[in-house]
């Protein structure tokens, strides 16, 4: 009898044990990511609050994919924390967070994951033909739309390629235009729009050039009469004088609308072609040459303009006749 109520005893024992052991050793609940956020500084993960008495910790994971390699990137200790942030980060690409609960059993349970919306870079704008007029460069491109909007930015180049680019102009407001003051310079030049959202994520418009240089040309004697004029190809008039007769012949230079343009930069005339015995062509100061008639005859002469040592600018053959 003895033996049979200390077997009981034993078996009664090691019963109530393994009861015990089974309820310490269940799993903590879930504790899924409920949202993945960001801003243009930090990228916040929240997730579901434990419930378990037994709670130890939550560990904080990160992958690139849902199926990714796991890594961890933050433990929590006390139960109340329910989000984590970190500063570096891409919001073009999926930034997945997992949280796992541990228990004071050493009991795990990962929750379900998380990926952030993916941002796309803004829209690109479109630039239009640049136009040169009354000494501006008339700079529009296409206006945008995107909620996260942040800034444009103008630069400009000398090269096509934007090499070297400068950056000339900078707004946060919804505009679509620029005009680029006194860039009678003579020369063309390159430029890009580049907007920029509220993460700093940028796009590129295309290239276009502004060209500074004339597209035509005036001369006009010193009572300010008109002599000859060349614009777009089409040609007006002549120098006419007698031999030995002395012109000042002032040289104007046209833009696009055939207005003329402003000649206070630095710049110098190279005339070439004529022939010495019929005239002869000599430059003076800034835009001015004289012209001298030889002898009875006819001849001409082409009209560099010269910026900085290049030629910005060729005529088309300037007639002189010589009649007594």
């Amino acid at each position: 009898m003895s033996f049979i109520i200390k077997f009981l005893t034993i078996v009664g024992l090691l019963f109530f044990t393994s009861c015990e052991d089974e309820a310490v050793d269940t799993p903590p609940g879930v504790s899924n990511v409920t949202s993945v956020d960001y801003t243009v500084t930090e990228m916040t993960v929240q997730w579901e609050q434990s419930t378990d008495e037994d709670f130890q910790d939550y560990k904080v994971f990160y992958a690139t994919s849902e199926d990714g390699e796991q890594e961890l990137i933050a433990t929590y200790t006390d139960i109340s924390t329910t989000s984590h942030s970190i500063s570096e980060f891409n919001a073009t690409i999926e930034n997945w967070f997992f949280v796992q609960v541990t228990n004071t059993a050493g009991l795990t349970t990962m929750g379900t994951g998380m990926t952030n919306a993916i941002d796309s870079p803004p829209t690109a704008p479109v630039l239009d033909p640049i136009v040169f007029e009354d000494g501006y460069f008339m700079i529009e491109w296409s206006m945008n739309y995107d909620d996260d909007f942040k800034s444009y930015t103008l630069y400009e180049s000398e090269s096509v390629d934007m090499v070297n680019q400068i950056e000339i102009y900078s707004t946060e407001n919804r505009t679509n235009s620029y005009h680029q003051l006194n860039v009678v310079n003579w020369k063309r030049y390159y430029y890009q729009v580049v907007v920029s959202d509220s993460l700093g994520l940028q796009s590129l418009s295309n290239v276009e050039m502004g060209d500074g240089r004339p597209d035509g040309l005036v001369l006009e004697d010193e009572n300010g009469n008109e002599l000859h004029r060349q614009f777009e190809g089409v040609i007006y008039g002549g120098i006419v004088l007698a031999p030995g007769e002395t012109l000042e012949i002032s040289v104007h230079f046209l833009d696009g609308q055939e207005e003329k343009l402003d000649t206070n930069n630095p710049i110098e005339l190279e005339l070439f072609g004529v022939d010495a015995f019929i005239a002869v062509v000599t430059v003076e100061e800034g835009i001015t040459f004289n012209v001298e008639g030889v002898s009875v005859g006819s001849t001409s002469f082409t009209l560099n303009l010269l910026y900085d040592g290049d030629s910005s600018f060729s005529s088309f053959p300037i007639p002189i006749t010589v009649d007594s």
